[in-house]
């Protein structure tokens, strides 16, 4: 607008519209200055920089079916300047809306370098309610954006904010299938881009309050398949360091990422981490000091920390848990039960259900075909397993072993406990595939106890004359035998000889059974026989009626008897003879793998959001 129009306005304002108002009061007629036929209620015209109103119906109001009112100004020649039809703009924005706008080129705002401000309640400057910059940046609820946002919103009680409107700074709500929040980012590769992010810059968190950087809540009930997820976090990128969720704290008693699960029931979990990839990680926790990695606490009858790998094949088979340390007095993983009758760790393979001990144990290995396996790789020292107890020092031979046992008491013991099989024993021993075995606490097909049975000789060892250990080997029989020694006495020409009780009780003498004597004599005599034999007892005689006084060296040799046993079952002893061996195991080889080894140092050490650029301080 020229300044001779503002002028002639200042000029004719008054009049005009005292003209326009008074054409009002007139039925169908319309107000002309210098024109004797207006067009409209006021028309002044015939000079330049003319202005009229508009719009008016018949009856002088505007009733909003025509042409809305508005300032027309023309030239001396009548012609429109501003307003008039076909205009591509309007002049004012009206409470009922606009008509015949174009985009880019009406606006609503100011035309120099000041903010535009909205009020609510008149023009007090507490009624500021929204304030848009020139330089573009918005706030609400404050006259200042902070600093480096786009548009900021200022809730009840943070500093700069204009009046206490809410602590819910900014909601959105939306209906089904629908995103409330979306956050994007397109930062270039070089920088740290954040689509959503939460902070809470409060300097203390009372002991009966929850405070939260950011919280996601559902209250939605999953049906059948359905999940209901209180925060999500997804990542697309098919390589490099792609987090889904990633939490940090510098609080030597915090927190990185807290997962907490309320329900009594059902299959809850308080942190989930899974991962489809075959060289990937459900979940993973790293430190850099003494703290603990990822830790996992369960009040209930749940798993602190439960890791789920579900691919079958064996391309793609990764690790349910996979922990890893370069540590020398640290630990790949480390389970701890406090409870008294607690057991530290439970792990069961070859899809078992698996059992443990009520009494507790550091471990409970369950498998189909092997509980536990311990693999030694020194080719020439390694053991397999070792296990202590009592408080015994760890002793281990030189040359190694698959299994070590060291306690005060016992350090290996074994126990079958089959009353059915045909061959059964606490423990079986083999060396060079079968040339050598031995079986030890067994029984026989035939339902004989053994303590030891084997192939070799049973064997002792002394010193020779050179101080040096040779063996002496044990006399083999084909009957189980009894023997004893001792020393008697003629007294003219006889003597009895009764058996030690003990002995007696464990032999058996009858016609099947005799018992064998055989006497020494150590002076001279008509000779001696062996009279009267029982299980208790014998005589010796002086052949020819002899009256000798002579002494004599004897042994006995006797069946051993049958044993009833604990379980009223029978171990007939006495009736073997070259008894059916039980003959080396049938042993099969196991196949093994390499497992793969993970570096995980290499797994973190991709670039990843430093704390120091995360940390933005308002």
């Amino acid at each position: 607008m020229n300044k001779k129009i503002t002028q002639f306005m200042k000029q004719n304002f008054t009049i005009a519209f005292f003209c326009l108002a008074f054409a009002g009061t007139l039925s169908a007629q319309n107000v002309g200055i210098g024109t004797p036929a207006p067009v409209d209620k006021l028309h002044v015209a015939g000079v330049a920089n003319s202005i009229r109103i508009e719009g008016l119906s018949s009856t002088g109001t505007y009733t909003g079916t025509g042409t809305p009112l508005r300032a027309v100004f023309v030239d001396a020649n009548g012609s429109l300047v501003k307003g008039g039809a076909g205009a591509t703009f309007t002049d004012a924005w009206y409470t009922v809306g606009n008509a015949g706008t174009i985009a880019g080129a009406n606006f609503v705002g100011t035309t120099d370098a000041q903010a535009f401000v909205t009020k609510t309640g008149g023009s007090a400057a507490a009624n500021e309610r929204m304030r848009i910059l020139a330089t573009g940046a918005g706030v609400f609820n404050a006259t200042t954006p902070f600093a480096g946002d786009v548009f900021s919103v200022y809730g009840t009680g943070y500093a700069g904010a204009t009046n206490a409107l809410g602590a819910f700074v900014v909601n959105s709500y939306v209906g089904a299938n629908g995103t409330a929040i979306y956050g994007e980012s397109n930062s270039a590769a070089a920088n740290s881009g954040i689509a959503v992010w939460g902070q809470l810059l409060g300097t203390s968190t009372p002991a009966t309050i929850t405070s939260y950087g950011t919280l996601g809540r559902n209250t939605t009930v999953p049906v059948a398949t359905g999940f209901a997820i209180g925060a999500g976090g997804v990542v697309t990128a098919t390589s490099g360091d792609a987090r889904g969720v990633n939490g940090s704290t510098a609080s030597n008693a915090g927190i990185g990422v807290a997962g907490f699960n309320s329900g009594a029931t059902g299959s809850a979990f308080g942190l989930y981490g899974q991962s489809s990839s075959s060289a990937g990680i459900g979940g993973i926790g790293v430190v850099t000091s003494t703290a603990a990695g990822l830790q996992g606490q369960n009040a209930g009858t749940g798993d602190g920390i439960r890791a789920h790998n579900t691919s079958a094949t064996a391309a793609t088979a990764g690790n349910g848990i996979y922990g890893q340390t370069n540590a020398t007095n640290a630990f790949g993983a480390r389970f701890i039960n406090a409870n008294a009758n607690g057991t530290g760790a439970y792990a069961a393979g070859n899809n078992v259900a698996g059992t443990y001990l009520t009494v507790g144990s550091g471990a409970a290995f369950n498998g189909l075909t092997t509980g536990a396996f311990g693999n030694a790789t020194q080719g020439t020292s390694g053991t397999g397993l070792t296990g202590r107890s009592n408080g015994a020092a760890i002793l281990t031979i030189v040359d190694g072993s698959g299994t070590n046992g060291v306690s005060t008491f016992f350090g290996v013991t074994g126990f079958s406990t089959s009353a059915a099989l045909a061959i059964r024993a606490g423990g079986y021993f083999e060396t060079n595939a079968g040339q050598s075995f031995a079986y030890v606490g067994a029984r026989t097909a035939a339902g004989v106890n053994r303590k030891i049975e084997g192939n070799g000789t049973v064997n002792t060892t002394v010193k020779d004359v050179n101080n040096k250990l040779v063996v002496l080997s044990c006399p083999e029989a084909p009957e189980n035998l009894f023997q004893d020694y001792g020393i008697g006495q003629l007294v003219n020409g006889k003597a009895h000889i009764t058996i030690d009780p003990t002995l007696a009780k464990n032999i058996v003498v009858n016609a099947q059974h005799p018992l064998r004597v055989f006497v020494q004599l150590e002076g001279d005599c008509n000779g001696v026989y062996v009279a009267n034999k029982t299980q208790n007892s014998f005589d010796v005689i002086e052949l020819a009626g002899g009256a000798s006084n002579v002494s004599f060296s004897w042994s006995i040799v006797a069946n051993r008897a049958d044993e009833v046993l604990s379980d009223g079952t029978v171990s007939p002893f006495s009736s073997e003879r070259f008894a059916p061996a039980m003959g080396p195991q049938a042993t099969q080889t196991l196949e093994e793998k390499t497992a793969t080894q993970k570096n995980l140092n290499e797994m973190i050490q991709a670039p990843r959001i430093a704390t120091k650029d995360i940390d933005k301080v308002k």
